[in-house]
């Protein structure tokens, strides 16, 4: 069983494309020309949003045909995506998912595949120098990459867990993210890819990490309230409606047993 969510080409990227075609030079305007420029996006991940999210909700709000290439299962999942990724046996030139093809162009890395469906997308109004927004992006996926094991997969054992929450380096992160953000995003008032993977890295540690640990009184976003508020408006945006995935599964999310001993960890 596979995940296909497809989504109709919007009339907002139709305008944007006859712009660009119109300003390409020695381009004729003839019935070749007039199909769309954005081909079927194809993002190949595990059967959740994930490290995916960014990409899967800009595509949604861009209104671009994409799939999501994955499968109901780990291992079917295993053996749809091992010809794209060396990680999975695959002889080329990505490691892991996420992965984004665009035609002939692939990109995986999820800070890289953000930035690249972003400037794709148009999704870079007040962004004036492209690097600091690759790094804001870098330092909200150290952020994350804080709260699991190497392998990205697990969530830290409760007691380291509960040292790097309370700890400083935690507390001076969500401290800069305050001073990164102009608000009411990132860059001001308008949406960038940077405010989506805010939201994808927000949403993912609120269903495996911070969720689960409300019931032990842990509010870590409340120190840092514009983070939470970008990714409240990204994920309330309509487009958001039509994304089936879920954000997590289950098996990688912080289970009672984990909790507990975060509870009692000194």
């Amino acid at each position: 069983m596979f995940f296909s969510a497809e989504f109709r080409v919007g009339s907002h990227i139709q305008e944007r494309e006859r712009e660009l075609l119109n300003n390409l030079p020695g381009v004729l305007d003839t019935a070749e020309t007039r199909g769309p420029l954005f081909v079927m996006i194809q993002i190949h991940y595990w059967p959740m949003l994930g490290r995916a999210g960014a990409l899967i909700r800009m595509c949604a709000e861009a209104g671009v045909d994409y799939t999501h290439s994955t499968a109901a299962d780990p291992q079917s999942t295993i053996e749809l995506l091992a010809p794209h990724l060396a990680a999975l046996g695959g002889k080329v030139t990505n490691f892991a998912p996420p992965l984004v093809v665009d035609g002939n162009i692939c990109v995986s890395q999820s800070v890289a595949a953000t930035a690249y469906l972003g400037e794709r997308f148009g999704f870079t109004e007040n962004i004036s120098i492209m690097a600091v927004a690759v790094q804001y992006c870098l330092d909200l996926h150290d952020f994350f990459s804080s709260f699991v094991q190497s392998d990205g997969m697990s969530v830290l054992d409760p007691a380291q867990l509960k040292r790097w929450i309370e700890g400083e380096r935690c507390a001076s992160m969500l401290e800069m993210f305050e001073e990164q953000i102009v608000g009411p995003f990132y860059f001001g008032d308008k949406f960038t890819f940077v405010d989506f993977f805010a939201c994808q890295v927000v949403t993912l540690l609120d269903a495996r990490v911070l969720g689960p640990l409300e019931t032990v009184s842990v509010a870590l976003l409340d120190k840092s309230t514009k983070l939470r508020e970008v990714s409240n408006r990204i994920a309330a945006l309509p487009s958001a409606a039509s994304i089936k995935a879920p954000v997590a599964l289950g098996e990688y999310c912080l289970g009672a047993d984990a909790v507990e001993e975060y509870r009692c960890a000194k």
